[in-house]
Formats: structure tokens, sequence, C-alpha cells
């Protein structure tokens, strides 16, 4: 996967002003797990050029079609619309929408992730 990635051009993240939620003020679960799933069919269909009622969160998105470079513009979609950190490791490991998500949500609530409040809004 090395040699892929030194061939893709380098996409740098979006400048984001981090505004971090106050420490001990919890935002609610289901709501991060919903944004981050809305953003996630979001940044898939719009890579992969189709509607987002077509986006399976269950669906494995290496099925999709996603080569490495597409992997990228699915990362830069992703980045665009939150601070999160996403990867193509965490893509790999995770292999589908609702598992990246879970994830997350399971850093979230042992107070591992941090979310900027923009994410919320």
């Amino acid at each position: 996967m090395d040699h892929l990635q030194r061939l893709l051009p380098k996409i740098p993240p979006p400048a984001v002003e981090r505004i971090y939620t106050p420490k001990g003020q919890k935002e609610d679960a289901e709501r991060l797990q919903e944004r981050l799933q809305t953003a996630l069919i979001q940044s898939a269909a719009r890579t992969l050029g189709v509607q987002t009622a077509d986006v399976d969160i269950h669906g494995h998105l290496n099925d999709y079609g996603l080569d490495p470079v597409s992997m990228q513009a699915f990362i830069a979609a992703f980045h665009q619309q939150t601070s999160l950190e996403l990867d193509m490791d965490m893509i790999v490991e995770h292999q589908t929408i609702h598992n990246m998500v879970m994830a997350w949500v399971k850093q979230y609530k042992e107070g591992t992730l941090i979310v900027n409040d923009a994410i919320f809004s």
C-alpha cells in the first residue's frame, strides 16, 4: 500500500479552525453518529457520482469500485465537511461507512475523540 500512496498526489487537509467542546460537556453520541454518517454518505455519493440514497452504509467501500485515487477524493470530500481524521488505513480497517462511524462514536464515548463544535452545525 505504501507504494500506491507514494504515487498519489498529496492532498493537504483543509484549514479548519478547531473550536473544541469544553471538557466535561458531551454532545449526544447519536447526534454525532448521524452527522458523521451523513457526511460519509454525501462524500461517497459525490465521489462515486451516485445519489445518496444509493449508498449502502453496510456495503464494503471496495464493492463500489473505490481505487486508491478515488479513495483520496472520498477523503478530501469528507474533510471538506468535518475536521475529523480519515485516512486510507481507516477505510481499509473498517471497510464500511457504518463501521467507521461506530469506531468514532466508540472513541467519543470513551473520551478519546474530541470533536469540534462545527461538526454539529
